[in-house]
């Protein structure tokens, strides 16, 4: 889903900021913020949901222990 806020224009700085949150068992969310920083303005939130995928099997699978133990700060979602 995303959610536009104001206009940006052609040759606008944008600063893109990028985050996880709402991990669960099989994956979690992608978050970006858009801000204009010339006068801060919120041009737009999105967020994109990811699961684990185990292309041999053809199944989704559990997160990797690995790539939680990167995000210790993110919240679970049960």
């Amino acid at each position: 889903a995303t959610m536009y806020r104001k206009e940006a224009h052609a040759r606008d700085q944008l600063l893109f900021e990028v985050g996880v949150m709402d991990f669960n068992k099989y994956g979690g969310d992608i978050i970006f913020r858009i801000t204009r920083p010339q006068d801060g303005a919120l041009i737009a939130m999105a967020k994109s949901g990811f699961v684990f995928f185990d292309y041999a099997t053809t199944r989704v699978v559990p997160m990797p222990d690995g790539f939680a133990a990167r995000f210790p700060k993110v919240n679970w979602v049960d």
